[in-house]
């Protein structure tokens, strides 16, 4: 890349801290803005939204979801890493708890679920449809796969 050793060295302790403020901000600048955007008139118009949110997601960085992964991996073996990802998830559930505040206000969600409870299994429904496309990529293409995510948005929102 035409960067000299040494200046990276200068600006990153190491490899896991060089890694970690990448994930970092790939988390700020890919992952959090989408999030911003959902609409919130209805829970069906918020999953279906959602729904395109999550696929097109997957489809542009297929990647991201392995990265996260194999940052959990890491993180057994690097403290450092450890505490970076618990601090991204912990800001990524903020914020999405925060949406899901945001959207029952405007009516979108009507879910007698508390905002952390409904946080978190939006987040689980996303990282387990991540961690199955990671095994299973062609269900990225099967039109069922994202009817049944919709489908189970909607009723997370609807209650």
């Amino acid at each position: 890349a035409g960067v000299a050793r040494g200046l990276v060295h200068h600006y990153f302790k190491n490899k896991e801290d060089l890694f970690v403020q990448v994930l970092a901000a790939f988390y700020d600048e890919v992952v959090r803005p989408g999030f911003d955007a959902l609409p919130g008139d209805s829970p069906e118009t918020l999953a279906a939204a959602a729904t395109q949110m999550l696929r097109r997601g997957f489809e542009a960085a297929p990647d991201f979801f392995a990265l996260d992964y194999e940052s959990l991996s890491v993180g057994r073996r690097s403290e450092l890493v450890r505490q970076a990802m618990h601090d991204l998830w912990q800001r990524q559930r903020r914020a999405i708890e925060a949406d899901v505040t945001r959207l029952r206000e405007l009516g979108a969600i009507r879910s007698e679920l508390p905002d952390g409870g409904l946080t978190t299994m939006i987040i689980g429904v996303a990282h387990g449809l991540g961690l199955q496309l990671l095994g299973e990529p062609e269900l990225i293409e099967d039109a069922q796969t994202w009817i049944a995510l919709e489908d189970t948005l909607r009723k997370l929102f609807s209650g």
